[in-house]
């Protein structure tokens, strides 16, 4: 993804870097602007949001956008209706809605130590580390927060 994003050159003030979540700030940051696109449930929550207020400069702003687990009996209820919406979107994109035994095996062994939040969950992190951020819950199983870390006096 990194050689695409290189190659697609969209920007010139961008630079990509790969690297450890939980140790890339002190080698180059803070950084003005921070995203995570679902990556945040396969990494250890408190320390994960943690290493990303840290890597947000003053002035600066985290977005963390990633998957949430149905914990609610109204958000259980709901997927009567997210199912098919999310079936539908999968055929509109060609994608398949049944997977090889191969790919359910290779998909099982990539979640074998995440953790989903459950809204309540993602909430009560919002509380603890990232206080003032906003909090939008997506009808299809995704979250995003955004928090702005307050600029120096």
């Amino acid at each position: 993804m990194l050689g695409i994003a290189r190659a697609r050159g969209v920007a010139d003030n961008l630079t990509f870097v790969e690297g450890d979540a939980l140790d890339i700030t002190p080698q180059l940051g803070p950084f003005d602007c921070v995203v995570t696109i679902g990556t945040f449930h396969h990494l250890p929550q408190d320390a994960a949001a943690a290493c990303l207020k840290a890597a947000v400069a003053p002035g600066g702003i985290l977005i963390l956008h990633d998957l949430w687990r149905v914990g609610a009996p109204g958000d259980r209820l709901l997927d009567g209706v997210r199912l098919p919406i999310k079936a539908l979107r999968l055929l509109q994109l060609g994608a398949p809605l049944i997977h090889t035994p191969g790919e359910r095996a290779a998909w099982r062994e990539h979640a074998r130590d995440d953790v989903h939040l459950t809204m309540r969950e993602v909430e009560t992190l919002r509380h603890r580390h990232f206080p003032l951020a906003t909090l939008h819950k997506h009808f299809l199983w995704r979250y995003t927060l955004v928090w702005r870390n307050p600029p120096l006096s």
